[in-house]
């Protein structure tokens, strides 16, 4: 689809849940009036690298405001934050990045501390899960500590914690 000529990448504001807070989202046109998202989200919750979304412009029709998802991918979204003084520098994050890119998965980094996953439905996802489990269960030291978390664990519920279907 990216290699398409009709393929137009738009911007996306996401308003967070703390005030005055956004999160700008590359996505594609999906339709009229909606886009397909294709990034990994780094602070939206419930909502997945390909869901699709309804979008309104802003006043000076400059902008596009996410409104609400109108078709969920699938797929997931992990982010894992590297705390201590190496971040994503530490020789275990750069391990876990490269199982995970050796795996398929879509990763995003939000230097120098978070790392954002792409789970595809096709993919064992309580495998993975264990195994973020075992890291973050490890030692804890000044320059390592991992902390993670499912920001889309149930893949039919919207933006705002509604049931979609």
């Amino acid at each position: 689809m990216k290699d398409s000529p009709s393929f137009q990448t738009v911007r996306i504001i996401a308003l967070l849940a703390t005030p005055a807070e956004v999160e700008s989202l590359p996505a594609s046109v999906a339709g009229a009036g909606e886009y397909r998202i294709e990034c990994v989200p780094f602070f939206c919750y419930n909502l997945s690298y390909g869901d699709v979304v309804c979008c309104s412009s802003d006043d000076d029709g400059e902008g596009l405001f996410l409104n609400r998802i109108v078709r969920k991918s699938g797929h997931r979204t992990l982010r894992i934050r590297f705390a201590g003084t190496a971040g994503l520098a530490h020789t275990q994050a750069q391990s876990l990045q490269d199982e995970l890119l050796a795996d398929g998965l879509r990763v995003e980094r939000f230097a120098p501390r978070l790392l954002a996953i792409d789970v595809p439905p096709s993919y064992p996802f309580d495998a993975l899960c264990e195994r973020l489990n075992s890291l973050a269960a490890g030692l804890t030291t000044l320059d390592w500590e991992c902390n993670w978390e499912c920001a889309d664990p149930d893949p039919e519920v919207g933006i705002d914690g509604a049931e979609l279907y």
